[in-house]
Formats: C-alpha cells, sequence, structure tokens
C-alpha cells in the first residue's frame, strides 16, 4: 500500500522532471550547437541544480526560515521555472 501511495504522489512529477532534459537538449540542438554539447551543458546544470537545491532544501532553508517558509519558496520557485518554462516554449512556437 505505501509503494502505492508513493508511485500516486510521485509518479507525475518524477516522470516531468525526467522529460525535461531531452526537451532542453533538443531546443539546444535547434539553437545550433551539437547535440553533445548541448546534453552535456544541461546535464552538468541540472545535476548541479539538483545538488545545490537538495542541500539548501535539506540543511540551510529550514533552519532560516522554518519549514513552512521552506516550503513556500519550494513552491514559489517551482511556479516560477514553470512559468519561464512555459513563456519559453511560446517562444519556440512562434518560430
Amino acid at each position: 500500500m505505501k509503494f502505492l501511495l508513493a508511485t500516486l504522489v510521485l509518479g507525475l512529477p518524477a516522470f516531468l522532471m525526467g522529460g525535461t532534459l531531452p526537451v532542453l537538449a533538443e531546443l539546444g540542438t535547434r539553437a545550433g550547437q551539437g547535440l553533445g554539447r548541448a546534453a552535456g551543458r544541461l546535464y552538468t546544470w541540472n545535476t548541479a541544480g539538483a545538488v545545490a537545491g537538495a542541500f539548501a532544501a535539506g540543511f540551510l532553508l529550514p533552519r532560516a526560515l522554518g519549514y513552512r517558509a521552506t516550503y513556500g519558496v519550494a513552491l514559489a520557485v517551482s511556479l516560477l521555472v514553470g512559468v519561464q518554462a512555459w513563456l519559453a516554449s511560446r517562444r519556440e512556437e512562434a518560430v
């Protein structure tokens, strides 16, 4: 039952997060970079961001802001990234 609940709660977000890297790699190749270079840069920044975000969310922000404010920061950052991705997709459609 715990596995099913965890799959239901985390499955869709994990699927969507995993789908961003191939999409961004495609945009990088359209921008004139080779696939290897675009994917390498994206993977580097993706990994660095994941490490920094996990460290901040686990160790820095709860101590500095408390858990409730940390959740608010996480929500705000997620919304900001989502809006930015949506705007980038609209610019790509216009081209």
